[in-house]
């Protein structure tokens, strides 16, 4: 086992996809579960759009009591957002549609007001198209189903999954929806859970809805859930996300089917080879990251069980050998954990990852650049200040070898960072957990990457490029809303003494 994994760990590493947590279920067992610091078993992680499927859930609970049935049009359970003049597609648009991604919209409607509550949003967008046609992936739907299951539940949505399923499997009392600033629950995103809740509804799929002989989830809602609805050839990029979509859940080669959150949280299962695979991780900055995660799987793991000659579902917790050799009790404990900052260093080269080729302009750095230790190598300018004027404001920036000082007006924010590993703090302004990890990518440039933790996971990277007297910052994030005053370009002047 901890041959066959750690090769699947080592190609994402290479690939520098920044992983969280992994966790191998392999006939009703878990064989394999790893975690990369700073994150653990009980670090609750944001699920992103692996929500939708839980929503999805939620919806066949809903079908099931009789409350609904998925022909229903959605505005007549919304009569109070009916808009004066209601246009034909928006009033023939179903459940089901929106189960689908089939929606009379063609992106998600609360994105072009973010001022404006959510829901509504929903009915007050003008139709761009029939709905029940095509595919066009719109979290507000599902955002609006979430707030269908609270409203006809009377209930909080994971109060509700609590009650009908969530608490039975033995899901994390932490675990919850976030917010948003309307109060409305973000089901189409906003899931915080721990890995372990994942491997644990994972195993629930995986038995179709079963848990120790109970029927917990409704049995045909659930069929045709992770069954193929609609076709998604025009996804994009990701091989695997254009295989098909259910019911909020997304079809998957090898005849699978999975839940698939922003970043790599994947709940993978492939009922015909009796394996579900979990990854949490962050790969928001790297868009072939995801594709990343489902090669290595491909190429690593499916080949031992197919060296054992497994041909489809074998009895579950069978004593007898797993394939390809592995040990269904074995664990990755001979595998470190890496954080996830700053994981594409080389370990070749010399001061922290920089390789020593070509010359920087100006030659900034000193003799010093040539030591072994990365800390020391840009000493000669720890604690010089660069100002810029961005729109009649002075700012300020200034590098120590421990931090980074953004000042601006009387404004002074701190960031932490670590040269061999990322060190933990808050980001400045926001005051978001963190780690923050530096590096020198040659003679001239510093590499800032901090990976944000809970709630609002996102990347932040810095090149500080020095030339003379000069600097200029390129910053860029991931996060959806917020950070903007960290992106785009700062340039900067040494100040005099």
């Amino acid at each position: 086992m901890d041959k066959i994994m750690g090769r699947f760990i080592r190609e994402l590493e290479e690939a520098e996809v920044c992983l969280h947590s992994v966790a191998l279920i392999y006939r009703g067992k878990v064989i394999g579960e790893r975690y990369f610091g700073p994150f653990g078993p009980h670090t609750l992680q944001r699920m992103f759009s692996v929500s939708k499927s839980f929503v999805s859930v939620a919806v066949g609970l809903l079908c099931e009591e009789g409350r609904i049935g998925l022909s229903d049009p959605i505005l007549q359970y919304f009569p109070e957002y009916a808009p004066d003049i209601i246009p034909p597609q928006l009033a023939r648009m179903t459940i089901r549609d929106m189960l689908r991604m089939q929606t009379c919209y063609d992106k998600t409607t609360y994105k072009r007001d973010p001022g404006q509550p959510w829901v509504p949003s929903f009915f007050h967008t003008q139709p761009h198209h029939e709905p029940g046609m095509v595919f066009m992936y719109d979290t507000s739907s599902s955002h609006t189903l979430c707030a269908l299951v609270e409203k006809l539940s009377g209930k909080e949505i994971m109060e509700y999954l609590r009650e009908k399923c969530l608490d039975e499997i033995g899901f994390s009392k932490e675990a919850y929806f976030i917010r948003n600033e309307f109060n409305e629950a973000m089901g189409g995103s906003g899931l915080m859970a721990k890995t372990g809740d994942m491997i644990k509804f994972a195993r629930l799929l995986m038995e179709g809805g079963v848990f120790r002989g109970k029927q917990l989830l409704p049995k045909g809602y659930m069929k045709q859930a992770v069954s193929f609805q609609t076709p998604t050839r025009m996804r994009g990029a990701v091989k695997e996300e254009r295989q098909g979509y259910g019911y909020q859940f997304w079809r998957l080669t090898h005849h699978g089917f999975g839940c698939y959150g922003k970043g790599g949280q994947l709940v993978l299962c492939y009922p015909d080879h009796d394996l579900a695979v979990i990854t949490t991780a962050d790969t928001t900055s790297l868009p072939e990251g995801n594709q990343a995660i489902y090669d290595s799987l491909y190429r690593n793991i499916f080949p031992a069980l197919s060296s054992r000659g497994h041909s489809g579902n074998p009895s579950r917790g069978s004593d007898g050998p797993c394939p390809g050799g592995l040990s269904c009790g074995d664990t990755l404990a001979g595998y470190r954990g890496r954080s996830c900052a700053g994981r594409g260093s080389s370990e070749d080269a010399g001061a922290g990852g920089m390789t020593w080729s070509g010359e920087c302009p100006g030659d900034f750095l000193s003799a010093n650049a040539r030591s072994k230790d990365a800390k020391e190598a840009g000493s000669d300018l720890w604690g010089k200040e660069y100002w810029c004027e961005d729109a009649g404001v002075w700012k300020k920036i200034v590098f120590f070898s421990d931090r980074i000082c953004f000042c601006t007006g009387d404004e002074v924010y701190e960031l932490p960072v670590g040269w061999e590993t990322a060190w933990p703090g808050s980001f400045p302004q926001y005051n978001d957990a963190c780690v923050t990890k530096a590096e020198w990518l040659d003679f001239c440039s510093l590499y800032i990457r901090s990976d944000m933790l809970g709630e609002n996971m996102a990347v932040f990277e810095m090149q500080a490029v020095f030339k003379g007297a000069g600097l200029l910052c390129y910053m860029k994030h991931t996060q959806e809303f917020r950070f903007e005053e960290f992106a785009g370009i700062w340039e900067g002047k040494l100040k005099k003494k």
